[in-house]
């Protein structure tokens, strides 16, 4: 596996930073188990604003849409890729043919704050009690 480093070199956000390795594993998990691949590249490309990872191999492929079929078993570790990204609200693409499988990620440099997935009315009634309590 080839690994290829573009932009800046630094950390990332501690929770971006978790995603991206735990995406990396996964797949490069994948390849290991089912690709019957003889290489492959992990390519992270970093900027100011976001941080995108491609993972690719050389394998056999896999039916996208079958393997995150719901109730099925298989396609975990995919479940898993897309979950994390959603969770940062981040960008995942998921392809494969014979010949080989790529995973793209894009997730945001610094993750939103958790607070811009609070109901505004909630925040705003909580502060009105708070002011009103005094």
């Amino acid at each position: 596996i080839e690994f290829v480093h573009e932009g800046p070199d630094r950390r990332l956000h501690a929770e971006t930073e978790r995603a991206v390795y735990r995406i990396v594993q996964e797949a490069l998990t994948n390849i290991a188990r089912h690709s019957e691949a003889t290489g492959g590249t992990v390519r992270l490309a970093l900027d100011s604003e976001t941080a995108r990872v491609q993972i690719e191999d050389n394998g056999i492929g896999f039916d996208v849409a079958d393997v995150e079929r719901p109730g099925k078993r298989r396609g975990l570790g995919l479940l898993s890729i897309r979950e994390r990204v959603t969770g940062l609200r981040g960008q995942v693409r998921i392809e494969s043919a014979p010949g080989g499988s790529r995973i793209e990620v894009e997730l945001p440099a610094v993750p939103p704050s958790r607070i811009d997935d609070l109901d505004p009315d909630l925040v705003a009634s909580l502060i009105d009690s708070e002011v009103n309590r005094g």
